[in-house]
């Protein structure tokens, strides 16, 4: 599985920015800043989650030791005041390559609330798949991915999560071959995640698809557009879609292929920092698949 380590370069399609800055205002320092895609969930049962934007300003202090500071510059929750925080100085801890910072103390935001529970996940180490034009692989178009979640008091709780991402992982797949059931475990496929924020809508791409073992190549890509993006008080975000006939192959060479309508398709994170994630999905009435994969890479 190809994966690179890259320090100061764009990340999600110029959503978030990272930079490395030797500026007089800032010497010594790296910074990510920018715009994150974020779910909140209310934790009163009565109020509905949104999916909606946060600001923030990630600075690392190479003259501090391993030194972090995050500052969220204004938060717009409806039926909420505005937040804006800055973080106390916290340590960062390095594990292949990532960088996770947490914070053990609650502390006050400047607009006067309560900021809980903060934790903070740089991933250097991360899953991805590009085609070169000769046919090769290629460095992935992406800096670092950033996971960010906390709680504002007894108010609501706040998870980023990025628009584009590949997961990779096990798929295991069920059919019927006879009158015996199979199921078939593969930890090839990947899944290429592409979500439009402002239209809440997403695009899902799977490389090297093999519905049963017994299918005699894998087909290179298939592509599923239009789904769509829902907050979710369980997981923080739903993606799904019904009766999607897929596009198989890559580029000019991709077809609609009705032979491979997916009856239903379903991804939703399974952890906190929604760094993780399971699919569900059936197709055209002979296979049903599961996936469980992250964009972190795991050792």
């Amino acid at each position: 599985m190809s994966k690179k380590l890259l320090m100061c370069a764009s990340l999600a399609a110029s959503l978030f920015m990272a930079s490395c800055s030797d500026n007089e205002q800032e010497p010594n320092t790296r910074t990510y800043s920018g715009t994150m895609p974020a779910v909140v969930i209310p934790l009163s049962q009565g109020l509905d989650p949104v999916i909606t934007e946060m600001p923030v300003r990630i600075t690392q202090y190479y003259d501090r030791g391993n030194s972090w500071i995050t500052r969220v510059n204004k938060l717009d929750v409806t039926g909420f005041n505005t937040l804006a925080f800055e973080t106390p100085e916290l340590s960062g801890t390095d594990s292949n390559g990532n960088i996770f910072i947490k914070s053990l103390s609650n502390f006050t935001a400047e607009t006067g609330q309560t900021v809980r529970d903060f934790n903070l996940e740089i991933y250097n180490n991360y899953y991805f798949l590009s085609m070169g034009s000769s046919g090769g692989y290629v460095p992935a178009p992406y800096g670092s991915l950033i996971a960010c979640n906390y709680k504002v008091g007894a108010d609501y709780s706040v998870a980023t999560f990025p628009v584009q991402a590949y997961y990779g992982g096990v798929t295991t797949t069920y059919y019927m071959q006879g009158s015996e059931q199979k199921e078939f475990v593969n930890n090839v496929p990947m899944y290429f995640v592409n979500i439009d924020l402002a239209k809440r809508t997403a695009q899902v791409t799977i490389y090297n698809v093999k519905f049963a073992e017994s299918m005699p190549m894998a087909l290179s890509a298939v592509t599923l557009r239009g789904l769509k993006i829902e907050a979710s008080r369980q997981s923080g975000y739903v993606i799904s879609g019904d009766n999607i006939v897929p596009g198989v192959g890559i580029g000019a060479n991709e077809v609609d292929y009705p032979q491979y309508t997916f009856d239903h398709f379903e991804m939703y994170p399974t952890n906190q920092s929604l760094t993780k994630c399971a699919i569900a999905y059936s197709v055209a009435g002979k296979y049903s698949g599961v996936f469980t994969g992250s964009y972190p890479v795991e050792q």
